[in-house]
């Protein structure tokens, strides 16, 4: 039987310069309280010792933070009468035969621990658990624990960099040494801000008599067809563990395992679907359990993510528990399918149960730029917008942490896919150095462990962009050795291999070829060719994106600013300006951190020209319609294509960047329209491209010269076939009708087709005057909307709209506004100081058609609101 106590809460802290002060001669008459799990800015914030660093230019001044050691002290009593005192940790009995165990789960970085002034070890690793055997070093009373810690630099500047320093973002070139999460030391989407503390959870633990150490529980497939109801052997690998040393794995069977399994209650009446009992040893003991009519795990809207409830009891010969673990496991098979397109490509599927799945999603990134703030009731609710936002994958990236449980558990709830990289990226690491190599050895043992239960996390990637980086400065360095290629060679593919089973293993990402690793005719792609090469030839010529024939584009990004309402939060009144040094430190360091005010140079003129507000309005709509054009063009391509997901899902502090829903959980637009573009039953347009260099150009002479008719397609990504109405009009921006027309079809299980021709030839009309919108319409109601300009944005000539609003108050905390218009609006987005939650949002308004806007917050009012649209618009009651 094992117990845990938590040692979280309010620690003791004090700092010096890091080596300036021996643990003897630490005093602790002035600290200050700190919070565990946590980060040390976090103590000095609110010690007003430094002011928060993710407002204003606030992060550099507190650079002198990395120049510190810290030292945490934790008072804990053990009583063995059992006592009720809330301050007592442990009421237990430390001289019967028992083991004690203090776990730290993370450390960030250089960390040496002491318990009652006896010293414990030393640790140098953020995403591993330090475990020190305390059995013989508690007491009855008062323990003092004692951790001292430090960012990790000093521990490795020493280290030989050889040519490791021409990784790319090598700001802080010793990071690839350093086992904690690389980003803090600066990215193209958030600051320098070195993490450092006691960031997970800190326990004791008891140990009495037999325990579960691990149990793994698992399916095998073989050739037999996956779906739901059919028959299946599950297998459970159960450890058991004893702090008795005479138990060994030849020991007589002195225990029973016995295993008992449940329906998900999410979506029928609990009810026990499976049992089994078996005598066991210490050790590793195997179960195997026949299930029959199994219902599968399927990713969201392809199917329920459905969780069986494994429960295992640990018993004695006599039946009496010992100890028992409950764990929630989805049945799935995972695959990738590489079929041949022609002789010179191959696709990138991941097909779950025996089904191609279209992925769509975003890269997830850190929460916070200091990873011990993170918190569960966050990450509960970006994992809930990834859902609402029709998600079914996101990537976790090699630069940042590898994930809580919390976030985990909630994806293999909700049927999010995680496709997880190990923690390397964008940097050459020492493989060469064994006991760095010990490290992470350790670290991604861990990690699998952890994770491999989790239903969710359906493949691993070696690293991110480290193949693709190493043959670019391969390029100019012709004798470069490739330090790391041992890890994702041979270290981490064995280890998955050994720990799990049924996921996927791949050594990047981007990944195609050994001699192409970034290459668009197999694998995976990651593309910033627009954004991040100067030199290439269509360098910001964005609508250009799909030009490339990609298989599955696992990475790429559109800028965009953040709203009104969190520029106002994180920079100051006087920084609020494109041009100012504020602002700047708050934008992505792409174009030297100009890449909005460029973007709108190309597309709307001069960025000057602009207010504030303007100008974020403009960054929004490019980076939403942008970004709603590459989603629809691609997966009108399944399966040739078979993935989309944006970077990123959120961002770690206040910025403007490429992320959907910002650091204060706000959704910007391109969120809302991502969601339209990410419904599984929708429109996508195949036309003549007005937006790309060319079309900006030529679009008059095209229209005007026998244009051809445009497509409309529609992609099913359901597992059935739906019966649909498609619904086209192309009219002038007053509401005057061009051409309409209407289809019944049935829309095939899982495909993308072309269901109508709108013809425009012969038809004399302004491309900047006009639009085309299309709508499918199922069970009598408008499920997707999509539209088509005829123009260049910037020559889209959106008249003065006036709109009507009425309210319905639909409680407390929500309001349901109504809109018409008399004039065609395109996207109109309402945006609040206070913390609004919009269900729909960035919308269209159709001449003389109502759309509703609901919204939720504490006491919200109308007045709370603040509406943006590409028009001149004006809001009359």
């Amino acid at each position: 039987m094992k117990k845990e106590y938590s040692l979280n809460g309010q620690w003791q802290l004090v700092w010096n310069m890091v080596g300036e002060k021996k643990y003897e001669e630490v005093t602790w008459e002035d600290t200050i309280n700190c919070k565990v799990p946590g980060d040390v800015h976090e103590a000095l914030v609110s010690h007003k010792v430094i002011e928060e660093p993710s407002i204003y230019c606030n992060s550099e001044k507190c650079k002198w933070v990395e120049e510190q050691e810290f030292w945490y002290k934790k008072e804990f009593m053990i009583d063995s009468q059992k006592s009720e005192d809330p301050a007592v940790t442990m009421s237990t009995n430390l001289e019967d035969g028992k083991r004690f165990e203090l776990e730290f789960e993370g450390l960030d970085l250089s960390a040496d621990i002491w318990l009652n002034d006896q010293y414990l070890g030393r640790h140098e690793n953020a995403f591993s658990s330090k475990v020190c055997d305390v059995t013989n070093k508690l007491k009855e009373g008062i323990n003092v624990l004692v951790v001292r810690i430090d960012q990790g630099l000093e521990a490795v500047k020493d280290k030989p960099l050889e040519k490791m320093g021409l990784m790319w973002n090598n700001t802080e070139p010793y990071r690839a040494w350093m086992r904690k999460p690389q980003y803090v030391y600066g990215w193209d989407w958030t600051i320098w801000l070195p993490s450092c503390g006691i960031w997970k959870d800190v326990m004791l633990k008891e140990y009495e008599s037999a325990y579960i150490e691990d149990t793994f529980i698992y399916e095998e497939f073989g050739n037999q067809i996956v779906e739901d109801g059919m028959n299946l052997t599950l297998q459970l690998d159960v450890t058991v563990g004893s702090v008795n040393s005479k138990h060994n794995l030849e020991s007589i069977q002195s225990y029973q395992l016995e295993c008992s399994i449940y329906s998900d209650n999410r979506f029928e009446e609990r009810r026990e679907v499976g049992s089994a009992l078996i005598p066991c040893n210490i050790g590793i003991n195997h179960m195997v359990i026949d299930m029959e009519q199994v219902q599968l795990w399927w990713p969201n809207l392809s199917g329920n993510p459905y969780l069986y409830d494994i429960e295992v009891t640990l018993r004695d010969l006599e039946g009496n528990k010992i100890d028992a673990t409950s764990i929630k496991h989805g049945i799935r098979k995972v695959e990738i399918e590489e079929k041949e397109l022609n002789e010179k490509e191959h696709g990138f599927t991941f097909v779950i149960n025996d089904t191609p799945i279209f992925c769509k999603g975003a890269n997830h990134v850190p929460l916070d730029c200091l990873p011990g703030k993170i918190t569960d009731a966050k990450t509960i609710k970006i994992i809930d917008m990834a859902k609402e936002c029709n998600m079914n994958m996101l990537r976790v990236w090699g630069g940042g942490i590898y994930e809580s449980e919390t976030f985990i558990r909630k994806c293999d709830e909700e049927g999010i896919m995680i496709w997880h990289d190990f923690m390397f990226a964008c940097g050459f690491y020492p493989d060469f150095d064994e006991e760095y190599h010990e490290s992470i050895t350790e670290e991604v043992r861990q990690a699998l462990l952890r994770t491999r239960n989790h239903t969710s996390v359906i493949g691993w990637s070696g690293n991110n962009e480290i193949q693709e980086m190493y043959l670019n400065v391969k390029g100019s360095n012709p004798d470069m050795p490739f330090y790391g290629a041992k890890i994702y060679k041979e270290l981490l593919p064995s280890a998955v291999e050994k720990y799990c089973k049924n996921v996927i293993y791949r050594e990047s990402s981007p990944y195609g070829r050994e001699d192409d690793p970034a290459g668009i005719d197999e694998g995976d792609q990651h593309i910033w060719h627009f954004t991040h090469r100067p030199n290439y030839e269509h360098f910001m010529d964005l609508w250009r994106y799909t030009d490339f024939n990609i298989k599955f584009l696992s990475e790429y990004g559109i800028a965009g600013a953040m709203n009104v309402s969190s520029t106002k939060q994180c920079i100051s009144e006087e920084g609020r300006n494109p041009d100012s040094k504020e602002w700047m430190l708050h934008s992505n360091t792409s174009q030297d951190n100009r890449i909005l005010s460029n973007m709108i140079d190309v597309y709307f003129g001069d960025h000057k020209q602009y207010s504030m507000e303007r100008f974020i309005y403009l960054s929004q709509l490019l980076q939403a319609e942008l970004t709603r054009h590459i989603y629809d063009e691609l997966q009108r391509r399944k399966f040739v294509c078979s993935g989309v997901l944006f970077w990123t899902l959120s961002d770690s502090l206040g910025i403007h960047n490429w992320a959907l829903v910002d650091y204060y959980l706000r959704k910007r637009p391109v969120y809302y329209y991502l969601k339209q573009s990410q419904h599984p039953l929708k429109i996508a347009f195949e036309g003549y491209e007005t937006q790309n260099s060319v079309g900006k150009k030529e679009y008059k002479a095209y229209f005007r010269n026998s244009p051809e008719d445009i497509a409309i397609w529609v992609i099913n990504d359901y597992r059935e076939a739906k019966q649909i109405d498609v619904v086209y009009q192309w009219m002038y921006f007053d509401g005057t009708i061009l051409g309409e027309g209407k289809s019944s079809i049935e829309v095939k299980a899982n495909c993308s087709e072309k269901v109508m021709m709108v013809p425009i030839a012969n038809h004399d009309f302004k491309p900047e005057k006009v639009v085309l919108v299309a709508t499918i319409i199922e069970d009598n109601k408008i499920i997707h909307e999509n539209h088509y300009f005829f123009a260049p944005y910037d020559k889209v000539e959106v008249p003065k709209a006036n709109i009507e609003y009425d309210i319905v108050q639909l409680g407390d905390d929500c309001i349901e506004v109504k809109l018409i218009s008399d004039q065609y609006v395109w996207m109109l987005f309402a945006d609040s100081d206070k913390d609004v939650e919009f269900l729909d949002n960035a919308m269209d308004l159709m001449p003389g058609v109502e759309k509703r806007l609901i919204c939720k917050g504490k006491d919200i009012k109308y007045s709370d609101l603040t509406f943006y649209a590409m028009n001149t618009i004006t809001v009359n009651k």
